[in-house]
């Protein structure tokens, strides 16, 4: 996630396609409406990966304008994870870069230092991954900027707080889940660590991102003044680790272990029926009193182990693993019906392929198809929150191919065609050529 400068920035020996003798014309961006809470606030995202990206996609559905710096020969590099339909547009990048802007510049040239001035002079917010002594290096350290862009938001996205000892190690997702214990309870107690199949590291780093750049948005509102954010991997997994696993380390001297011992429960997966699995959990002390009458075991409510909740959590493999045999009695269809006309929670297990067609993510609109400029029809996620009345909708034309929008954003920025072309000619900016028909 944390990442050098010689990762980033490239390192202006790609090979360039010739530029196009006509640009062909492309849609504008939707504009952001009423429902869409960040209209008019500009992003100039220096990030790559996943942990960023996903963060400012976040932001532009919710209608910022995210200008995406993307470095030479190809870009963001999960351009190339997965597949896709067209080369640098892998299902990844498709996904976790909707409603951005591609400019594609070599930023360890000397001329780009201009370039870089012009948008963030434009700017609310710079938001990079770098290890800040490579940002320093391309003279986009927060001291080098401070002075002459005060109202500018600076964010620096990485591994380890820059106080620690551990502040020039790289991270990414997987050295972090193991890092912060993530990993450790994902074995625990009898299995060797496992990482979470998900990159739920850098997805909950993105997460953090928002919700420090929207409170940097709205301290800057009252101060009129910007500031330095910093937002660190480790510890921000450490924390979100030991929200439920801190247990008796939470008092000094410790009164006891960590560990939530229901989270880590080996009982505690979904459970097998007749012709499947189901998720199902049995939690509050009316919910257990119903579930025992529905599977005619009156018999146990008086019981410690199932009578309150100390009981259960200090029994719950074996609470857990009852449950389970009872489960295996029927089939999945007639515990989903049984169970919630008892008001237990109880869902089905689908796998990631089950979901597009999920009736009640059909109800409240979650998917959305759009015909995506060069990659034909496009599925995409909508945003999952809403204001008023309505959630925001998809904003701008999908997600970029590399450079689309490096000439028009330099137009923007009061760059004649003439100084462009040197620009591309010299390799200091790249523009996105579209194939002919």
């Amino acid at each position: 996630m944390s990442v050098d400068a010689e990762d980033r920035a490239g390192d202006g020996s790609a090979q360039r396609a010739p530029r196009a003798e006509v640009r062909a014309p492309v849609a504008q961006p939707s504009a952001p409406n009423a429902n869409h809470p960040l209209r008019g606030v500009r992003v100039i995202d220096a990030t790559t990966t996943f942990a960023g990206p996903y963060g400012t996609t976040i932001l532009a559905e919710l209608g910022a304008e995210v200008i995406k710096i993307e470095a030479p020969p190809d870009g963001d590099i999960t351009r190339m994870l997965t597949t896709g339909r067209s080369r640098g547009m892998s299902g990844v990048f498709v996904h976790m870069n909707q409603g951005k802007r591609s400019v594609a510049i070599d930023l360890k040239s000397p001329a780009s230092h201009a370039i870089m001035e012009r948008l963030l002079g434009s700017a609310d917010v710079f938001v990079h991954n770098m290890r800040p002594s490579a940002a320093r290096r391309l003279g986009l350290g927060y001291e080098d900027l401070q002075a002459r862009h005060p109202s500018l938001i600076y964010c620096n996205l990485c591994g380890f707080g820059q106080d620690g000892r551990y502040a020039d190690k790289p991270a990414y997702d997987d050295i972090i889940q193991a890092m912060s214990g993530l990993a450790a309870v994902q074995g625990f107690p009898d299995h060797d660590p496992e990482y979470v199949h998900s990159v739920v590291a850098d997805k909950t780093l993105g997460l953090t991102l928002v919700y420090a750049l929207l409170a940097a948005l709205f301290a800057r509102e009252r101060t009129g003044t910007g500031q330095r954010v910093e937002v660190p991997m480790y510890e921000t997994m450490v924390s979100y680790v030991l929200v439920e696993h801190m247990g008796g380390l939470t008092f000094e001297p410790a009164d006891g272990s960590p560990m939530y011992a229901r989270a880590v429960s080996p009982y505690r997966r979904p459970y097998r029926t007749l012709d499947g699995f189901i998720g199902v959990l049995v939690y509050t002390d009316a919910q257990w009193h119903r579930f025992l009458r529905l599977i005619q075991r009156e018999d146990l409510e008086a019981d410690p182990k199932f009578a309150t909740p100390n009981g259960r959590i200090a029994n719950i493999d074996e609470v857990y693993s009852f449950v389970e045999q009872v489960i295996a009695s029927d089939t999945t269809d007639s515990w989903i019906e049984r169970l919630e006309r008892a008001d237990i929670p109880v869902g089905p297990v689908n796998r990631v392929a089950d979901l597009i067609d999920d009736p009640h993510l059909d109800d409240v609109g979650l998917f959305s198809v759009f015909e995506h400029e060069t990659d034909g029809p496009i599925r995409v996620v909508r945003p999952t929150v809403q204001f008023g009345d309505e959630r925001p909708s998809p904003v701008g034309r999908g997600a970029p191919r590399y450079g689309r929008d490096t000439f028009d954003v330099l137009c923007d920025l009061g760059y004649s065609d003439a100084e462009i072309t040197e620009l591309v000619d010299t390799g200091v900016v790249f523009e996105a050529v579209r194939s002919p028909d």
